[in-house]
């Protein structure tokens, strides 16, 4: 399935599978995080870095994705060569992959207003 990203620094489209396996779909899973879990009494007030919702999803995006075409992102993308800053464009074009993947793993019949 091709994404295509409109990111301001990023341009191109990823390649995602048709369908996700039980590990992608586990770790998919697991990078959501539990929607229950209390907030502690000391983070209440504190900054919450985009740098950790991104540490979360990179890695499962790139388990996922097939293939990448994106101005600026190698073709192989690792942890340790993805770009990360300006941080404002990255974390748009993760977010952005990750709302595909989204899609993908509760199948688009299922996102409201779509």
């Amino acid at each position: 399935m091709k994404l295509e990203i409109r990111n301001k620094r990023f341009s191109g489209y990823v390649i995602l599978p048709d369908f996700l396996n039980l590990l992608q779909v586990r770790a998919f899973e697991d990078s959501l995080g539990d929607p229950n879990e209390e907030i502690d009494e000391n983070m209440k007030d504190k900054r919450v870095w985009v740098s950790v919702a991104d540490e979360k999803r990179l890695p499962v995006i790139l388990q996922i994705v097939k293939e990448w075409h994106i101005t600026g992102v190698p073709e192989n993308p690792t942890i340790d060569n993805f770009p990360m800053t300006p941080i404002s464009d990255s974390h748009a074009l993760i977010s952005e992959i990750y709302a595909g993947i989204y899609k993908l793993w509760v199948g688009e019949s299922l996102v409201p207003n779509e």
